[in-house]
């Protein structure tokens, strides 16, 4: 079983409790998503100044309904390793065979299993000119990083590295 230990509330001292994992976790450049449950997951990030600046830009972009919402506030977390073993891009190397610990916030999930079609390309031209009126980069709008949201198409990822 995969579980992440996430603290009940912000504080850090507060007591820890084991989650099960709904998903396989998914990852990226740099963050991890894990879906908790069907309509809720968690980005973790290995650093708190990089989910400081994805959930600041994921909040903009939701504004503009074109992002999931945001349901947390960055909080500290400690991660089973072996959600890890899949972690090809190496992405948490400073973590033991005991774990990790990484900052994570929930987001609202989005459907991203996307068939390709007319839809989808019109779906990511509106999404690269909302996003270049924020003034925030849209060149790294592919599949894996793009959703739904009902009828809503939105952007997932939000890092240092979608900024270009």
């Amino acid at each position: 079983m995969k579980t992440v230990s996430i603290p009940e509330s912000k504080e850090e001292s507060s007591p820890q409790f084991e989650r099960t994992v709904f998903q396989p976790a998914r990852f990226g450049f740099e963050c991890a998503f894990l879906q908790m449950t069907p309509t809720v997951g968690i980005k973790i990030f290995p650093t708190r100044f990089n989910a400081n600046y994805s959930i600041t830009r994921q909040r903009q972009a939701y504004e503009k309904q074109i992002a999931p919402k945001v349901l947390s506030e960055i909080q500290m977390c400690f991660i089973n390793h072996e959600i890890f073993k899949q972690d090809t891009n190496n992405l948490f190397r400073r973590f033991t065979t005991k774990g990790t610990c990484g900052y994570f916030y929930k987001t609202q999930v989005a459907q991203t299993k996307i068939e390709f079609g007319k839809e989808y390309f019109d779906a990511i031209c509106n999404l690269k000119n909302i996003l270049k009126r924020l003034g925030m980069g849209s060149k790294d709008l592919h599949k894996n990083n793009i959703g739904r949201i009902g009828k809503r198409w939105v952007v997932i990822d939000f890092g240092l590295l979608s900024r270009s």
